[in-house]
């Protein structure tokens, strides 16, 4: 789930502290409140970098009932703008505009019950206001009720409903929500399994820059399944969302330039892209840059982290299913085999770089 997205009046709010969010908060929504001129006033303040004036102006109309200044004061506690952090505060400014049908704010509020901020954790009643926010046409509330459904969290799990409501929300335009619903399509859960509207919705979530979709359609081109079968646009779209960071992208577009499949073939360019997937802790990506670095193949040749990654990869892979090779005593030997090439010094270092490394992101 997601937090706040920006309203008319108030367009790019500081994301919230410590949510996981890709969208600025907003605080205003038509129909949540008269535009007054004293509410065009604090949003100039907080445009022009006034957050505490903003924040005064938005609390004299909030104390006098405005429904839009409640909900950006509430947006204003949740950031830690112009006032201190205080998530017990935006819950209740958020409760108080929800409470008059303000639509942003019963999405907010159930964001604050689902996350336990301000408020008691509470899926049920989180459920419950993402309803309400649902039923007004909100697309992130139908998204996140969907998904609510989807895992039986505050309501009683249905696929059905969660077909609905994510298909509420796709078809308003939300991304993430088409991609769920080309995932549904394409397991045919809560919906009819039918592979051509699963690519029908991956390729819009694609198009709309949703990064697993992208790689979905990628794969759909790859394989030729659900698409006409062509590396070069498999190749296309892998990068599309390679570049927002995806891992398992990032692997594929490095085994596409490591094959010169939809690509020119280039050693380098696959080792970069193996290494971005490397460090985002994809266990493949481990194995095949560990064997460029054994082989000085579009990196330079270094046994030590050859034999680092190997043991990442050994470290990283699953235990096999029954009937899949078992890909985790493949990565193993390898290490072994390069060990062999290393004195005991280098064996000690590159058993510490293994050790010691995190995924790209991980500050511990």
């Amino acid at each position: 789930m997601r937090w706040i997205e920006a309203g008319p009046a108030l367009a790019v709010l500081l994301a919230l502290a410590a949510c996981e969010t890709d969208e600025p908060p907003g605080a205003a929504e038509a129909g949540d409140g008269a535009a007054s001129e004293a509410y065009e006033t604090a949003v100039a303040a907080w445009e022009g970098g006034d957050s505490a004036g903003a924040a005064a102006g938005f609390r004299t109309l909030a104390d006098a009932g405005d429904p839009a200044a409640q909900t950006a004061l509430a947006t204003l506690y949740a950031n830690g703008e112009g006032v201190a952090r205080d998530d017990a505060e935006a819950a209740a400014w958020f409760r108080r505009a929800a409470e008059q049908d303000g639509v942003v704010a019963q999405y907010y509020l159930g964001v604050m019950y689902d996350r336990g901020r301000g408020v008691d954790e509470d899926a049920a009643m989180a459920a419950a206001w993402f309803r309400r926010a649902a039923e007004a046409g909100h697309a992130k509330a139908q998204f996140d009720l969907g998904a609510m459904y989807d895992a039986g969290r505050g309501v009683a799990q249905d696929d059905a409903q969660a077909a609905a409501w994510y298909r509420r929300a796709a078809e308003a335009g939300l991304p993430a929500a088409q991609f769920n619903m080309a995932v549904l399509h394409d397991t045919g859960r809560g919906a009819e399994q039918d592979a051509a509207e699963a690519a029908a919705w991956y390729r819009r979530a694609a198009e709309a820059g949703h990064p697993a979709a992208q790689l979905a359609v990628g794969m759909m081109h790859d394989l030729g399944r659900g698409a006409a079968q062509d590396d070069a646009e498999a190749a296309a779209w892998y990068l599309r969302a390679a570049e927002q960071d995806h891992p398992a992208a990032q692997f594929n577009i490095g085994a596409m330039y490591d094959a010169g499949r939809g690509v020119a073939q280039d050693d380098a360019e696959a080792a970069a892209w193996y290494r971005r997937a490397a460090d985002n802790g994809h266990p493949a990506a481990q194995f095949n840059l560990a064997l460029m670095r054994e082989q000085g193949r579009g990196v330079e040749r270094d046994y030590v982290r050859a034999h680092m990654r190997f043991a990442l990869a050994a470290a990283g892979f699953a235990p096999p299913e029954a009937g899949e090779d078992d890909l985790r005593a493949v990565a193993e030997r390898n290490r072994d085999r390069v060990a062999e090439r290393l004195s005991a010094a280098e064996l000690e270092r590159a058993r510490a770089l293994a050790r010691d490394w995190r995924p790209a992101g991980d500050v511990r």
